[in-house]
């Protein structure tokens, strides 16, 4: 009974072995890849961006500033955030900031 498990563990142990060794392989080979460099493009669109915020006080500044930072035109972008059951002291502080802020009238607001 011990041989056999023995010999079910080494079975196992190599086709393990042969299965890592292969993914390995390829790994490897893909870090030796040739890497494009596009270049810059010349034309830079216009884009809107609308962040719906349900109840998100403590994590929209975070997403807010990382938009604001981007590497991008700011007068080629727009940010919109849509409060929905913000605190006041958040939509203050939002507002102050160069983006559209709309508050959703939490009376009308639904899950549609």
């Amino acid at each position: 009974m011990d041989k056999a498990i023995i010999l079910f563990d080494r079975i196992f142990f190599i086709l393990m072995t042969v299965s890592v060794g292969y993914l390995s392989i390829f790994a490897l080979f893909s870090m030796w890849g040739v890497k494009k460099r596009y270049p810059p493009s010349p034309k830079k669109y216009r884009f809107l961006i609308l962040i719906p915020a349900y109840k998100e006080d403590k994590v929209i500044m975070d997403s807010v500033n990382s938009l604001l930072n981007q590497d991008y035109p700011i007068d080629r972008y727009q940010i919109v955030v849509i409060s929905d059951k913000m605190s006041g002291e958040t939509n203050q502080i939002l507002s102050k900031l160069p983006l559209n802020l709309l508050v959703v009238n939490p009376d009308e607001s639904s899950k549609a």
